[in-house]
């Protein structure tokens, strides 16, 4: 599955990771947080499950911030049940940034994605950001340090993908400019930013899977490969896909200030996006055997992206 073997342990880890971060979402007192996200790690450490040297690096690189990503939230919950509240916040706050991968922290997520398995890095990516971010609306809304990074996450995401000539690496900074994406949609309501979540993660995931797929198989290249990009227009935002209403929405409950910011970073990830989607068309072409067909289901799933997307956009407005 996606590069990891199914096994009854990789089943009991992902029990592991999924109710670790429920119990981080549910809970309403620090410290169940802070035990939902140590069970949520211990799980996805197995799963990551070293198999060589570049592996067992990455799971250890992985293993040392998470580490010192919870010592900083104790020792933070520490100062703040000793009355130290605006230092303990700034040190809970650090501590979530690192677990996250959001600026200035974010350096260890391209070196454990770009050598993880598909399913790991996908997962680094999607469902582990989800009780961290979740955790910022809780306790920190409109926070100064969390405005300051989304700044510095968008300019990151955007200005580092530009570089990047490899799916994976293109991957983890495209979702250093979601991340920012969320982020500010999560200042002002925890509705839009689940639904963004929730779109983001589906685009990653198809993008994934599709990509893990190609690497496996050449008889389905041409047919995974619309699934591909159609999940890369996704992520890009292009209208007349579900990340663009997703970002409308964002953009009419937003200040215009923070916006700007995002919409630039926006714009210029676009070069990455099209130039990582022009090269799958063009890989594409040369199977035309396919062409009609998967055409049919591109544009099948084009036009269910299109309605979805604007009965999302009618709910939040309305």
């Amino acid at each position: 599955m996606m590069g990891v073997a199914l096994s009854p342990l990789l089943i009991f880890c992902g029990v592991l990771v999924i109710m670790g971060n429920l119990l981080s979402i549910s809970s309403s007192s620090w410290l169940g947080v802070w035990l939902g996200m140590e069970i949520n790690l211990f799980g996805f450490l197995i799963m990551m499950n070293p198999e060589g040297c570049c592996v067992a690096q990455s799971g250890v690189k992985y293993f040392v911030t998470q580490s010192i990503g919870s010592m900083l939230l104790l020792f933070g919950f520490f100062l703040v049940f000793m009355l130290f509240n605006s230092v303990g916040a700034v040190v809970i706050m650090m501590g979530l940034l690192m677990k996250t991968g959001i600026f200035p922290f974010h350096n260890w997520v391209p070196d454990v994605v770009m050598v993880s398995s598909w399913l790991i890095g996908c997962l680094i990516l999607t469902w582990q950001k989800l009780a961290p971010f979740s955790f910022f609306f809780s306790f920190f809304p409109g926070s100064w340090f969390l405005i300051t990074s989304l700044v510095f996450m968008s300019l990151v995401g955007c200005l580092g993908g530009l570089n990047q000539n490899s799916v994976r690496g293109m991957a983890v900074y495209s979702s250093f400019v979601h991340n920012s994406w969320m982020m500010l949609s999560l200042l002002y309501s925890f509705s839009v930013f689940f639904v963004y979540y929730l779109i983001y993660s589906l685009s990653v995931v198809v993008f994934f899977f599709s990509c893990w797929t190609l690497s496996k198989s050449s008889m389905m290249s041409y047919s995974i490969s619309w699934m591909g990009m159609l999940s890369l227009l996704m992520l890009s935002g292009v209208p007349p896909f579900m990340g663009f209403f997703m970002k409308l929405i964002v953009v009419l409950s937003c200040p215009i200030m923070l916006l700007i910011i995002c919409l630039l970073s926006s714009v210029v990830s676009l070069k990455f996006y099209m130039s990582f989607f022009y090269s799958m068309i063009l890989n594409s072409s040369e199977k035309s055997i396919y062409c009609v067909k998967s055409g049919v289901l591109f544009l099948a799933f084009s036009l269910a992206n299109f309605i979805m997307g604007s009965i999302s956009m009618s709910y939040f407005i309305w």
